[in-house]
């Protein structure tokens, strides 16, 4: 995926890690993207109206609501835009991507921490690029 394809995305990322969010979206930054962070749910979600993103990123674990709340709410907005845009999954359990994959089937895309910018980029090319 070229650095022309993340230009005028819109991503959302959310993770409680301050080091994964900066890391990650300077990142995505770098290739183009605006990225928004959030360390959490509620801040995130009240985002999305406003930003009207092409993709969130959310961490599975988070304190209070987590990732799986996160997606809950989203799909269940009554704004189509928000409702439907990709989600990504990311966690650093062992065993817990496959436990995401077969049970939570709103995630668009899925992530093992500790990823590659290649595995990044792979799974938002599936989901943004035609």
């Amino acid at each position: 995926m070229g650095t022309k394809r993340l230009e005028n995305l819109t991503i959302v990322l959310v993770d409680d890690q301050e080091d994964a969010r900066v890391a990650i979206g300077h990142y995505l930054s770098e290739l183009g993207a605006n990225v928004h962070t959030s360390d959490e749910v509620d801040e995130a979600v009240g985002m999305l109206p406003v930003l009207q993103p092409d993709l969130i990123i959310t961490d599975i674990r988070l304190p209070g609501k987590d990732g799986f709340e996160l997606l809950r709410t989203v799909r269940s907005l009554d704004k189509p835009f928000i409702r439907n845009v990709p989600i990504v999954a990311m966690t650093a359990l062992f065993d817990g991507l496959e436990q995401i994959k077969n049970f939570s089937p709103g995630f668009d895309g899925f992530l093992r921490k500790p990823f590659t910018p290649d595995a990044l980029l792979r799974v938002i090319s599936k989901l943004l690029v035609a």
